[in-house]
């Protein structure tokens, strides 16, 4: 890729990456809501509970993606999921979540495109 094709899936991926920050936080507001609202869950066990699902499902829409490696989506995948949506929970901002996950997936992008760059060299 050229650097300006390179610079153009960077940018390309704001719109996917706040995406996903959209349908991870929307059903963990759900089963937060549902938890506690609805169930009588108290508060701070609600959001452990829609924290864990959100992670969960986000894994799980996954799985196609990475050829149905449940370890890579629901380990990996989850975790990462939890602590970026770690950002929301903190400051009930999607941007905040959104520029997390950008950032995070931009460094992972740019290792990549350095590791690989300097295989091809060598």
């Amino acid at each position: 890729m050229s650097y300006f094709e390179r610079g153009l899936f960077y940018l390309k991926t704001i719109l996917q990456l706040f995406g996903e920050e959209v349908v991870s936080v929307l059903p963990f507001l759900a089963v937060m809501w549902l938890c506690h609202a609805k169930l009588g869950v108290r508060r701070n066990v609600a959001i452990a509970i829609a924290w864990i699902a959100a992670a969960l499902l986000f894994g799980a829409l996954h799985l196609p993606t990475y050829s149905w490696n449940f370890i890579q989506c629901f380990v990996i995948i989850g975790v990462a999921r939890i602590v970026l949506l770690s950002g929301y929970v903190m400051t009930k901002n999607i941007l905040v979540a959104a520029a997390a996950h950008i950032l995070n997936d931009w460094v992972l992008f740019t290792v990549m495109v350095v590791a690989l760059g300097r295989q091809s060299i060598t």
